[in-house]
């Protein structure tokens, strides 16, 4: 018995692959259920279970908390819509969105673990955000976070293309100058307010 078992575990260690994966059970085949179950095509799971994927990802109102542990993307060409769910955390989230990001209408108050860049447009409005911690270094369209809990932009470090829409939040005029003086908006600060 311990000379089949060293042979398999040889067998799949030289041709790289999930020993679990290969007879229907194990990280790669919950992650391939999971994309399924969820209607997502189109995609590529990596060596390290990271998922890229060619198309857009829906998955707005679906009474979600949070991704499963095993559930990573990495890349998605297309749009990442996860809102009017009931997430607290964007773990699992990925790091590049070739379209727009949109995490509107949950429970969160942080955007860690959001993705780094988004070639579009990023919305995270109507949650209980209070700090922009982890917003994303690169949005090239317009940044909605209105009507959340925000009271400063100091952590705003991402770099937007387009318009700053923050309206329905808790920050000042003085606030408002010292984004303004960053230099950071491509486009206008829309707030309805100040």
């Amino acid at each position: 018995m311990k000379l089949i078992n060293e042979n398999i575990e040889h067998t799949f260690t030289r041709r790289g692959e999930d020993k679990l994966g290969s007879i229907g059970i194990g990280t790669r085949e919950l992650i391939k259920k999971w994309l399924e179950n969820h209607r997502i095509q189109n995609y590529i799971i990596n060596k390290d279970l990271s998922i890229d994927v060619k198309d857009n990802v829906k998955l707005f109102i679906l009474k979600l908390e949070n991704f499963p542990e095993y559930i990573k993307f990495n890349t998605v060409d297309g749009d990442f819509n996860i809102a009017i769910n009931n997430l607290t955390s964007l773990r699992g989230c990925p790091l590049y969105v070739g379209q727009d990001f949109s995490c509107s209408k949950n429970l969160l108050t942080s955007l860690e673990y959001g993705p780094l860049i988004v070639n579009k447009n990023y919305y995270c409005g109507r949650n209980l955000i209070t700090s922009l911690i982890g917003c994303p270094k690169t949005v090239n369209g317009d940044f909605h976070c209105h009507d959340n809990k925000l009271n400063s932009f100091d952590t705003l470090t991402s770099i937007i293309k387009g318009d700053l829409i923050c309206d329905g939040n808790n920050y000042n005029l003085k606030e408002k100058n010292k984004l303004i003086k960053r230099e950071i908006i491509g486009g206008q600060i829309r707030d309805n307010g100040y």
